[in-house]
């Protein structure tokens, strides 16, 4: 039978002898480690891999380990500890800034209702008061513009602050868990190996036959054994691998980006934050050019009461000066 242009047999020959020498350039590979990947160009693993895959191996293989390597991965560590520590209560401050924001915008928005419910009472009453009328209007247009700005306060917090400042958070985790993985591999290359337990094989044959179903199932679904030396091996291996990359690369990295995200996150926060008050600042600077008559006088009266305020709380607890109160006008 013809088959792509050729015998049915010879395609099904070549396919399965390709996979076989595919499997044993895994294996070859495998066995190889640690390895110069320039004499092992032919491995499935690295021809996957690509281009970037080599040239991070190599830089990784090459590299070479200062003496002073394990001093400088310890200090990382207690770096890394320290700061998943700090970004965790930030992560959990910033969560309650947004959620303490979405609270407000709720007031604010019940604040706008509640005079709006006055002005439309006002408004039904046969005896009305013409001037409370008016400032009734004019209040519950201002306090709506007001919750129209409010209402962005909570996305603000979470899409910037509280989203950069979570992620950077998770990418410390990671980092913590990539140095208990070395710690890890690093005790499991030095503990001495344990003596193999007697296998529980001559114990099921004795079994019932329906017994004999379960312990086959077991002895199917439970992995074949690994020998002590080679399992050490792998650890010593997957131990220099993991320290030759935090020296070579990922130290580097990890402080990199982390100062990239950092920045980033408030440099988004502070520019939203700049809009959103520039806006609030914009109702009721029209509030008080459209409403009062003399903004001078009102801004004196309204310094006054901020300093006598301040001047009172004082004497209870460290509170603001109220030079600097009056440095906010």
């Amino acid at each position: 039978m013809q088959f792509f242009g050729g015998p049915r047999e010879d395609v099904e020959g070549a396919a399965l002898a390709a996979s076989m020498r595919a499997v044993k350039l895994c294996r070859e590979a495998v066995a190889a480690l640690p390895f110069d990947p320039a004499e092992h160009l032919d491995t499935a693993v690295l021809e996957n891999g690509g281009a970037g895959h080599m040239r991070w191996i190599r830089r990784i293989v090459t590299h070479e380990i200062p003496a002073s390597a394990e001093h400088d991965i310890l200090a990382f560590k207690r770096q890394v500890e320290q700061q998943e520590k700090m970004l965790s209560e930030l992560s959990a401050c910033t969560k309650r800034l947004a959620e303490k924001a979405t609270a407000m915008n709720k007031d604010v928005v019940t604040l706008a209702n509640l005079f709006s419910g006055w002005s439309v009472a006002e408004t039904t009453t046969t005896d009305q008061h013409p001037a409370l009328l008016a400032t009734l209007t004019s209040t519950t247009t201002a306090v709506s513009n007001w919750s129209q700005t409010t209402r962005f306060e909570p996305g603000i917090y979470e899409l910037t602050l509280h989203d950069g400042l979570k992620f950077l958070h998770q990418q410390t985790r990671d980092m913590k868990d990539m140095l208990q993985d070395r710690e890890a591999a690093l005790l499991a290359a030095t503990q001495q190996p344990r003596t193999a337990r007697a296998s529980s094989s001559a114990a099921s044959t004795v079994a019932s036959a329906a017994s004999n179903v379960a312990a086959r199932f077991r002895a199917s679904s439970n992995p074949a054994p690994v020998d002590a030396a080679q399992a050490q091996q792998r650890a010593q291996h997957s131990f220099e691998l993991l320290t030759r990359a935090l020296l070579a690369e990922e130290i580097q990295r990890f402080r990199r980006e982390g100062t990239v995200v950092l920045s980033d996150a408030l440099g988004q926060f502070a520019c939203a934050q700049a809009q959103l008050t520039k806006r609030t600042g914009s109702v009721w600077r029209d509030y008080i050019r459209a409403h009062v008559g003399d903004p001078q006088a009102l801004q004196h009266a309204t310094k006054e009461i901020l300093e006598d305020a301040v001047a009172k709380a004082g004497a209870h607890s460290a509170a603001t000066p109220p030079a600097e109160v009056a440095q906010a006008f």
